[in-house]
């Protein structure tokens, strides 16, 4: 993951690459269970890294994607990177189904997306966007945050 560029000095970025390296770690367990066709845990791991997960992306699409999104230069990697997170959230949803020859997938699905934020779009946007609308970014994820765990946690 990205370490040159400073953008972690952003605390919006910083919090989402801590996430990222939270998410990453919450593979291997799941990767781990799948391979030893352990159906509880497997869905036990899961379980945690949708937790991490489903914050995360809502995070990032109500904070830094929907800050960029209309900016001409950005629209189209930002419909990608959004198009990513559905198809992440449906892999990871076939495999909660059962179907664990998703889980190895999904990981390297999952690593590849966060490469493109990691080294694209989070130093670009560190650029881009200006020092105010930081403080607002943190806002509207946070609330958006708060809002995702609450549907994690209801029955």
């Amino acid at each position: 993951m990205c370490s040159y560029c400073g953008c972690r000095a952003l605390t919006e970025i910083a919090d989402l690459t801590l996430q990222h390296e939270e998410i990453v770690n919450a593979t291997g367990p799941l990767r781990k269970a799948a391979a030893g066709f352990d159906e509880a845990l497997t869905k036990e791991h899961l379980e945690t890294l949708l937790a991490l997960l489903i914050p995360h992306t809502e995070q990032e699409e109500f904070g830094i994607f929907d800050e960029l999104k209309n900016r001409a230069e950005f629209a189209e990697h930002i419909k990608t990177l959004c198009a990513e997170h559905d198809q992440l959230h449906a892999l990871f949803g076939r495999i909660s189904e059962g179907d664990f020859g998703q889980v190895p997938i999904a990981i390297a699905a999952l690593r590849e997306h966060i490469e493109k934020e990691e080294n694209g779009l989070f130093p670009a946007a560190a650029v881009e966007i200006e020092g105010t609308v930081w403080q607002e970014l943190a806002e509207r994820s946070s609330a958006s945050v708060h809002l995702a765990n609450r549907r994690l946690t209801s029955p």
